[in-house]
C-alpha cells in the first residue's frame, strides 16, 4: 500500500471511531491507535472536509457536527461576504508587529 492508501484508511478508520463515540470523547490512546502518532494530520484531513471535531488538548477528541465542505446556496445567501473582509486569515497587508527582545 502506498502512502496516500495508508493516510485514507486511517482517516475513514479516525471518523468511524468519532462517529461512534459522538457526542462523547474518544481517549487520544484509542485515536493514536488508528492514526498513530500522525494522529493531527487526520484530525485536520477530517475537520478540512467538513466535519467539526473539537479537543480536550491531550486527552481525548470528539466529532460534534458534520457539514459539507461547500457551503449549500442557502447558507451562501444567509452570510454574504462583506467587502471589508480579507479573503485571508493571515493578509499580506497586516501591519507588522515588532518584539522587543532586549
Amino acid at each position: 500500500m502506498n502512502q496516500q492508501t495508508d493516510r485514507a484508511n486511517q482517516r475513514s478508520r479516525l471518523l468511524g471511531l468519532l462517529r461512534s463515540q459522538s457526542p462523547g470523547w474518544v481517549p487520544i490512546s484509542e485515536v493514536v491507535s488508528i492514526a498513530g502518532f500522525q494522529f493531527g494530520a487526520r484530525i485536520l484531513e477530517l475537520r478540512r472536509l467538513g466535519h467539526r471535531i473539537e479537543n480536550d488538548r491531550g486527552r481525548a477528541f470528539r466529532l460534534i457536527t458534520f457539514q459539507s465542505a461547500a457551503p449549500s446556496a442557502k447558507q451562501t445567501t444567509q452570510l454574504p461576504k462583506r467587502r471589508d473582509e480579507p479573503d485571508r486569515l493571515f493578509p499580506d497587508d497586516a501591519p507588522l508587529r515588532h518584539l522587543d527582545l532586549g
